[in-house]
Parts: structure tokens; C-alpha cells; sequence
């Protein structure tokens, strides 16, 4: 049986990424480094009726050559479509470091909106015509 390791991941958020709403539907991206190579990192969720923010439900990290990774919280646990955690780490049953591939590691490491629901949150900010017009 093969022993699985703690994923390596020296990260840096260089900005963060902007959720979706009425001036910008699509939000923007930002820009998440892992162990050298740089994602282009998008918010995953929906805009709610208002008065609730933008609810996260994931991210989505693409690299430069177009490939691209989801990491989302599924039955309380944190899961990633990358090869790593798909054929070695989701039969890891503990929720602790052996069970994070890098790109999950980042996440929880760097990003202010927090999809963990055991945590505190930080709500993603999305502005409306509206608010902008009582600036």
C-alpha cells in the first residue's frame, strides 16, 4: 500500500478575486501562485435575491495553458478535481493535511471567502447600481 504524503505548496495571493454583481456579472478573477506557476482564480456560487452578497460555493483555478481545477466544498469536506486528490487523497478519510492537494491547501491558505461552513466567514462584497449611487 502506498503511503500518501502531505502536499507540497508554497503559495502567494497576489490579488484577489472579485465576486459577481450588477457592474460586473462575470466578477474578475484573480491571481493565486502555487509552488511557482500562476492560476487565474474565479469565485464559483450565485447572486442571491437581495439583500444577502454573493454566496460561494467554490473556486475555480485555471492555469496559463488553459487546464483547469474546481475546488469546492462537498458533505463538509473540501474536494478538488485535479489528479492528486481524485486518485490518491480522496480515500483519505481524515480531513486534516493528507487529505489536501496543493490546490486546496492555497485555497484555505489565501482566500478571503471562506466555503468551510465550520468557520468564520467573511462575506464577498457585490455591489448594486444603487449602493454606488448613495456613495
Amino acid at each position: 500500500m502506498r503511503t500518501t504524503k502531505p502536499a507540497f505548496c508554497q503559495s502567494s495571493l497576489c490579488c484577489s478575486p472579485i465576486a459577481p454583481c450588477e457592474l460586473l456579472p462575470r466578477g474578475l478573477p484573480g491571481c493565486l501562485v502555487i509552488n511557482g506557476v500562476e492560476y487565474a482564480v474565479s469565485l464559483l456560487g450565485y447572486l442571491p435575491p437581495a439583500p444577502r452578497g454573493f454566496v460561494v460555493q467554490g473556486y475555480r483555478l485555471v492555469k496559463g495553458d488553459g487546464e483547469t481545477y474546481d475546488v469546492s466544498l462537498v458533505a463538509g469536506r473540501m474536494e478538488c478535481d485535479c489528479a492528486d486528490w481524485t486518485f490518491c487523497r480522496s480515500r483519505v478519510l481524515s480531513a486534516g493535511p493528507l487529505a489536501h492537494c496543493k490546490h486546496i491547501t492555497a485555497v484555505e491558505r489565501h482566500l478571503p471567502y471562506r466555503i468551510d461552513l465550520g468557520r468564520p466567514q467573511r462575506a464577498a462584497v457585490a455591489y448594486t447600481y444603487c449602493d454606488l449611487e448613495d456613495l
